[in-house]
Order: structure tokens, then C-alpha cells, then sequence
């Protein structure tokens, strides 16, 4: 058994949960939305499919990764039309060419993306990849302990040209790498003193040549950090240390962050008032201010644990998924759900309430925005096969 991370369906579904910043008295709402599972992955196809945002290709067309499965069970890319009809362009053989293929970036016709394992090392691979299919490696990452050892997460495509990225072998690290290969390390994370441990979510950068990112462990209370750097190197400002079971404010995020105006939003997986995770922002200064916008809970009907990130659309709301929820049934296996810059939190669709969760389980990913309000993402189980799916939502009004 490998281990777990954390035909159109179109339903109209009116459900909603209209929350306080801290999850708390609970107020009806109402949102429509029409849902649809637009692929559930069977044999062949892959296995839990990845952490990586779908990515939009040129021809219209959706490109995204499994973990495993395939030829070889080291993982997949695929491409899938609108209406949901796949194809397999590639089968990582867990040798050279790498196995457990992170998310795709797009750059100048080619797409870019890193593998977690695999590669003369053993520690992973940095390829590209044509729209046919086609797979060069360009690089393999180092062995052993190496801090750039087992990269994580899709590569963030920066305003310089460069790809920047995290790893975690050892403590983990921050990483600059070309479209050729060259690679230089922005930071190695130490787990000492202020300084985080277990990199999980991909840097944003700013207009100032900063990167922001999160790491899921490490800080003075050993819950993970918020950190910025400059993209040419340098000391790492910590810009919030979480408390964990110290105080309410998180802990472990497992993703990254979105610019919001002057603010970054984000999510912690565990912490919070309930330590169902939390939605928080923070000013992208040094010791500037910190808040929790939304606590999860544990109290039944709630979602609770996001895995992933959040999306910003123009409505002005982000967009965001839960690992799994307190609601009753069939519905433990996550959530899509909505909330303001306010904390005010509205559930969208909860995964899990038909048989044998074939709706999709537990979506790990950063949705997807296209158009104003459609979203595209993954579950990394459930569906026929429990490999996996791709689904869409769009918000009716």
C-alpha cells in the first residue's frame, strides 16, 4: 500500500457555512455552485496525483503530475482536455531520469518541473518537458544529507528569468536554478535557533527582489516560521515564528503564501484557536503585524486542515481547500470553501458524501483560477479506482 499524504458529475449544490474569524457561531449562507469530476484516474494513468497546481497549457489543454503510478508506479504527467479525456505523456522510471514528479511550471513553449526522487543521486531531477511529451533532464540534485536533496512543490517562474524552489534533504533549503541548470542556494534552513526546519510551500517574490515562503517546522517554538530573503542571498528575516500549543495563532503550514494588496495571505494545517489550522495574514515587514483571520474546528460541520494554499480571485475572496472536515456521513475527506478578507468562511462542496468517496478525497493542491470564477484542481484519492481525481467547480453566483 503507498503512503497517504494527507462521466460528468454536474450537481448544483446550495450549501453553505457562513463562519466568524474564529469559527464560531456559525451563521446560514447560501452559494451556488455547480460541481463536476471531470476525471477519475485508473490504471495506467497514475496514482495521487501531486501537490502541483494544474497548469493551463497554450492549446487549452490541463497539464498536472501523479506521484505514483504509471508504467513504472514512479509517478506520471499527464494532459487533459476540458471535457476531461486523458492522456499519459510520460512515465518516470524512478532511475535517471527521476520518480515522483513534483507540480509544472510554464515558460516559452516547454513546461519545467522537479522529481523528488530519482536522478544519479537518488535525490531527485530537474527536467523540461514539450507539450507532445517529450522529457529532457537537465539536471540532478545532489546525495545524501545535501541540503539540495529531494525538492518539493512547483518552481516559481520569478520576474528575473531564474526558477526559484525549495528541497528538503536535511533541514531543507532555498534554491535558484536557470533554465540550463545552474543552480545556487539561497539559504539552508537549520532548525537552530530562529531559523525553520521542513520547507513545504513554493517562495513568492515581491518588486523588490524579496522571496517569501513558510516552513512547516523549525522557529523558536518549533511550529514553523514565515521568512523573507532577498533573491540574491543574504540573512533570512523571520517575519513570524508560530506558537503551536504555546498560543492560537497556528501551526504547520504546509503551503505557501498569496499577495493580497500589501498583505500575504496563507494557511496553517494544524494550530489555531481549535487546532483545525487557521487562515491568517501578515505584513511582509519584519516583526510587522501578524492575524489570524479564521480558526478551523474539530465542531461538527466544519472543515478543518488545509493542506494547500490560497487563491485570490476578483470577486475579492480567496479560494481554498480543506484535507478533510467534521462533518458527519460520508463527508471527512475535505472541502472547498470560500472565505473574506475578513474571516468570514462559506463551504462550497464537501468531498466524501457519495459511496465510497468516488466524488474525490482529501485535495492536497492550490486550485486553479480560470476566467473569473471556475476553479480546477485534484484530490489526491477517491474516484472508482481511489487513484485520484480532477474535478471543477464554478461559483453560480
Amino acid at each position: 500500500m503507498k503512503p497517504h499524504t494527507a462521466a460528468m458529475l454536474g450537481v448544483l449544490v446550495a450549501v453553505a457555512i457562513a463562519a466568524g474569524a474564529r469559527a464560531e457561531g456559525a451563521e446560514a449562507g447560501l452559494v451556488a455552485t455547480k460541481y463536476a469530476q471531470l476525471h477519475a484516474l485508473g490504471a495506467g494513468e497514475g496514482d495521487q496525483p501531486s501537490s502541483g497546481t494544474l497548469v493551463k497549457g497554450p492549446d487549452g489543454n490541463f497539464y498536472g503530475t501523479t506521484y505514483y503510478g504509471g508504467a513504472s508506479d514512479h509517478g506520471t504527467v499527464y494532459r487533459m482536455a476540458p471535457n476531461g479525456a486523458m492522456q499519459v505523456l510520460y512515465s518516470f522510471t524512478g532511475l535517471l531520469d527521476g520518480g515522483s514528479p513534483q507540480g509544472l511550471t510554464y515558460r516559452n513553449g516547454q513546461f519545467y518541473g522537479v522529481t523528488s526522487g530519482g536522478g544519479a543521486n537518488g535525490c531527485g531531477t530537474f527536467y523540461r518537458m514539450g507539450l507532445d511529451g517529450d522529457v529532457s533532464v537537465i539536471q540532478w540534485f545532489g546525495q545524501g544529507r545535501s541540503p539540495l536533496c529531494h525538492p518539493r512543490k512547483t518552481l516559481m517562474l520569478s520576474s528575473d528569468g531564474h526558477f526559484y524552489g525549495i528541497s528538503v534533504g536535511g533541514d531543507g533549503a532555498l534554491y535558484r536554478i536557470s533554465a540550463a541548470g545552474a543552480t545556487k542556494v539561497r539559504h539552508v534552513f537549520s532548525n537552530t535557533g530562529a531559523d525553520g526546519s521542513g520547507p513545504l510551500g513554493a517562495p513568492v517574490e515581491d518588486g523588490s527582489g524579496n522571496l517569501y515562503g513558510t516552513t512547516q517546522a523549525g522557529g523558536v517554538h518549533f511550529a514553523g516560521i514565515l521568512y523573507r530573503i532577498s533573491k540574491a542571498g543574504g540573512p533570512m528575516a523571520v517575519l513570524h515564528s508560530f506558537a503551536g500549543i504555546s498560543g492560537d495563532d497556528g501551526a504547520e503550514p504546509y503551503s505557501g503564501l498569496v499577495w493580497v494588496g500589501r498583505m500575504l495571505y496563507g494557511t496553517t494545517y494544524k494550530g489555531g484557536a481549535f487546532n483545525g489550522g487557521t487562515v491568517y495574514r501578515v505584513s511582509p515587514s519584519p516583526g510587522g503585524a501578524y492575524q489570524v483571520v479564521h480558526s478551523f474546528s474539530y465542531a461538527p460541520g466544519q472543515p478543518r486542515e488545509p493542506c494547500a494554499g490560497l487563491v485570490y480571485a476578483p470577486d475579492g475572496q480567496l479560494y481554498g481547500t480543506t484535507c478533510t472536515s467534521s462533518i458527519g456521513g460520508f463527508g471527512t475527506f475535505g472541502t472547498v470553501y470560500r472565505i473574506t478578507l475578513d474571516g468570514q468562511l462559506t463551504l462550497l462542496h464537501t468531498f466524501g458524501d457519495l459511496p465510497r468517496r468516488v466524488d474525490g478525497a482529501h485535495p492536497g493542491a492550490d486550485l486553479l483560477l480560470v476566467g473569473s470564477s471556475t476553479f480546477y484542481g485534484t484530490t489526491l484519492l477517491g474516484g472508482a479506482s481511489d487513484r485520484g481525481t480532477v474535478f471543477k467547480l464554478s461559483v453560480v453566483n
